[in-house]
């Protein structure tokens, strides 16, 4: 028998005729010199990927020959997955977020929304909302994971809120691109994506202190305690206070539910080192403190600043416009996407991941100097 003749250096697939009208798994298998068999389990996904499927073993070398030729000529397939397996950058993306999560409630997760959206539709790629369930062992249930899971319908996340690590990881084992925003998620494969929140507290302090506050409050409802981002809200406040030498204690941050009435008055009913000023962790725990402070009869900013954290679009509106740290949430959601495309098409990292985004301060009309 003679021997193959090899193929030229750069050369891919063999050329198949132009007046085909459909592709078929022949012609695929034809272009790339392989078996149909071959084919039909790379688009099946039976060629031991990690899915616990039968099919007949294909190296990484033989898998991306027949995806290369596949791209060459176009091939579109019907079936969701194997659109996955050719085109990962191209596949659907799904926005995840806890079953007690609306995102057309909270007002920052809305704007997440609105981020992947945006960015879904600058990338031509399609947007689903799925949830999971925070309390739930998903390596001990797989079961339970997402049907779009089970079929390799979505092989890119972006995950929001509380982490279940045990979801994560799911996903991770089954070759899935996760992406996690606004919390830093410590597992190899993951992409983190966070607003600076160390350097949002610091400005505020800096901010606050250079209108002549010297005495400041930190108040945020509980869902911040012992949470990534709020250790990081207090890490920064802390560090600008030692720098600025002024009083720092860990009394000064306070956390409640469902409103912040009691820690706005633990604050501010201190007999000694009343706090002229207010940080709040985010605008809602904001708006809270305001309502607050009115309860108490004491006018904002005249005798109490307040800034708040995230720059929701209520900020800006009502009678009293809110001066507030800008996050960037929508923009954090639009590059959520794109760096979902991109790790889709590329190996996973082998270590934890952490994008920063910059944060900036908005001044409005709930601060101004410290009273005389």
């Amino acid at each position: 028998m003679a021997a193959r003749k090899p193929k030229a250096p750069g050369s891919t697939s063999k050329q198949v005729p132009p007046s085909r009208k459909r592709l078929t798994i022949a012609d695929i298998a034809k272009a790339a010199d392989v078996s149909t068999a071959l084919v039909s389990s790379f688009m099946t996904g039976r060629d031991y990927a990690g899915n616990g499927k039968t099919g007949i073993r294909i190296g990484e070398t033989t898998a991306e020959r027949i995806r290369s030729v596949c791209r060459e000529l176009d091939y579109r397939p019907d079936r969701p997955s194997t659109f996955n397996r050719i085109y990962p950058e191209r596949g659907e993306v799904a926005l995840a977020g806890s079953i007690k999560l609306s995102f057309h409630v909270n007002r920052y997760y809305s704007l997440i929304l609105d981020g992947v959206v945006e960015g879904g539709a600058e990338s031509g790629v399609k947007v689903s909302v799925v949830q999971f369930d925070p309390g739930l062992d998903y390596e001990k249930h797989p079961e339970q994971l997402p049907r779009s899971v089970h079929e390799g319908d979505i092989r890119k996340f972006i995950l929001v809120g509380n982490p279940n690590l045990s979801f994560i990881r799911s996903l991770l084992a089954r070759d899935i691109t996760v992406v996690y925003l606004s919390r830093y998620v410590d597992l190899p494969g993951v992409v983190s994506i966070v607003p600076d929140y160390a350097e949002a507290a610091t400005i505020a302090v800096r901010y606050l202190a250079g209108h002549g506050h010297r005495k400041l409050g930190f108040v945020a409802l509980s869902y911040f305690k012992d949470a990534w981002h709020g250790n990081e809200l207090q890490r920064g406040a802390t560090a600008a206070l030692k720098q600025l030498d002024l009083p720092c204690s860990p009394d000064d941050f306070k956390y409640g539910d469902p409103t912040l009435n009691a820690a706005v008055k633990e604050l501010m009913e201190r007999p000694r080192n009343r706090p002229t000023a207010i940080f709040a962790f985010d605008d809602l725990s904001a708006e809270y403190a305001l309502r607050s402070l009115h309860q108490m009869d004491l006018r904002v900013p005249e005798q109490v600043s307040v800034v708040g954290c995230n720059d929701e679009r209520q900020a800006a509106i009502g009678t009293l416009p809110l001066s507030t740290i800008h996050l960037p949430v929508t923009q954090m959601g639009a590059r959520a996407v794109h760096e979902a495309n991109s790790l889709a098409a590329a190996s996973p990292p082998a270590e934890p991941v952490k994008i920063v985004l910059p944060v900036y301060l908005v001044e409005r009309a709930s601060s101004g100097p410290a009273p005389k």
